[in-house]
């Protein structure tokens, strides 16, 4: 790949800069505290989607079942215990800082949930200055084929700036999200699965990367994009 190629890296949230299951378990702790027994209930209603292969929208549910106003005392709480980076995942801010190392390059984070859920978890975790796309759908390959021209460039939606690049860079931790993945598009399958190299379809096995950690992203995309 030309060394001055435009690259868009679309960082996913949750499970991928976000420590998810860090946070939960801490909100749960500050719940028991607070509203005894709705902690079991989050983490039973929580266990369910993950099982179901679902996304649980925690601080809607939370404002369902106790109201805004107790839920922001829970995230208050949250802040005053825990720094914004520990809630990161481990290379979280050194796999920002490579996204932007170059100048020709550009980062935003692309998460499927629902709005209040998801910039509530942004600011937790010190990255709601970064640009963001809330999608309708875990499938982020469609939102980025959406973007490609005839071309084979990309035009990002305002939420990216507009701008039109050469190379999208996807980053995930679930396999549905590379579904249909478009031309000029590398992703980030982040997994530590042992089956997983067998669930790679043929169309993604050679564009989809499977890496233990964003350390090892940053290693694979420094020879692919050199």
């Amino acid at each position: 790949m030309a060394g001055n190629a435009r690259v868009f890296h679309a960082l996913d949230l949750d499970r991928t800069l976000l420590n998810t299951a860090l946070l939960a378990q801490e909100l749960e702790n500050i719940v028991a505290e607070r509203i005894p027994g709705f902690e079991k209930e989050l983490h039973d209603q929580m266990a369910a989607y993950i099982q179901r292969g679902e996304s649980f929208f925690i601080f809607e549910y939370f404002i369902s079942k106790h109201g805004r106003e107790a839920m922001q005392a829970c995230v208050t709480e949250l802040q005053r215990r825990f720094s914004t980076d520990d809630l990161l995942m481990p290379g979280a801010k050194e796999r920002l800082a490579f996204a932007t190392s170059r100048p020709e390059w550009g980062v935003g984070i692309i998460t499927y949930g629902s709005s209040i859920t998801q910039k509530i978890k942004l600011h937790l975790c010190g990255l709601d200055s970064y640009p963001l796309l809330i999608t309708n759908s875990p499938i982020k390959s469609a939102s980025i084929a959406s973007w490609q021209q005839p071309t084979g460039e990309f035009v990002l939606p305002e939420e990216f700036g507009g701008v039109t690049v050469d190379t999208v860079v996807l980053d995930d931790d679930k396999l549905e999200a590379f579904r249909g993945l478009p031309s000029n598009t590398w992703g980030n399958w982040l997994t530590t699965d042992p089956a997983a190299p067998g669930k790679l379809t043929q169309d993604l096995a050679g564009r989809v990367e499977i890496v233990a950690n964003l350390t090892a992203v940053i290693a694979s995309l420094e020879q692919k994009l050199a």
